[in-house]
């Protein structure tokens, strides 16, 4: 009886920590302008509509009154992402995540806004990478040089409401040579 208790009680551990995601690496920012922050753990609702536990690795900095965010990483549970053959989906739902969730605690300029306030940016090419131990896909940056940026406004009606508007895409550098990679920008 003592061993299916034991048993009865791994397999509840197992169950209730495989929804979580921790951060297992933090990966550098692009270079020494940007400021690297703690990888934020936060749930995010997938493109296939399932709710899961992520982790977004980030780094900030502010030029010429412009938030910037560099997305350097997110990790989420292998089973979060089933049916979706599209690393862009999940970047621009985590993006939203970010964008919505603030950790970076910047204030909210009231509506309307029409100058970009707030860009954020990737590595031209990610790749995933598997980890079937912990249960865990990553989004890394693969080693191209090139950066995507997406330039947004981002605003709070007076009732707190967040309001954020992709304006333009722009990129340097391409994927072209990075075997295993996926393009990030169009």
């Amino acid at each position: 009886m003592k061993k299916i208790y034991v048993m009865a009680m791994v397999i509840i551990a197992i169950l209730l920590g495989g929804n979580s995601v921790k951060a297992q690496f933090s990966p550098d920012c692009l270079d020494n302008t940007w400021t690297k922050q703690p990888c934020w753990n936060t749930t995010m609702t997938f493109p296939n509509g399932v709710v899961c536990d992520v982790v977004i690795c980030y780094c900030t900095r502010i030029v010429n009154g412009v938030r910037q965010v560099y997305v350097s990483g997110v990790g989420y549970g292998d089973a979060c992402a089933l049916g979706i053959d599209d690393v862009n989906s999940i970047l621009d739902a985590a993006t939203h995540r970010l964008l919505n969730g603030n950790p970076m605690n910047w204030p909210c300029p009231p509506c309307p806004q029409s100058v970009i306030n707030t860009e954020v940016s990737f590595s031209t090419c990610y790749k995933l990478e598997n980890d079937p131990i912990a249960g865990i896909v990553w989004i890394r940056p693969c080693n191209a040089l090139g950066v995507c940026t997406q330039s947004y406004t981002v605003c709070c009606s007076l009732t707190g409401v967040k309001t954020i508007t992709l304006i333009s895409t722009s990129s340097t550098g391409s994927c072209v040579g990075e075997s295993g990679c996926i393009s990030r920008c169009p």
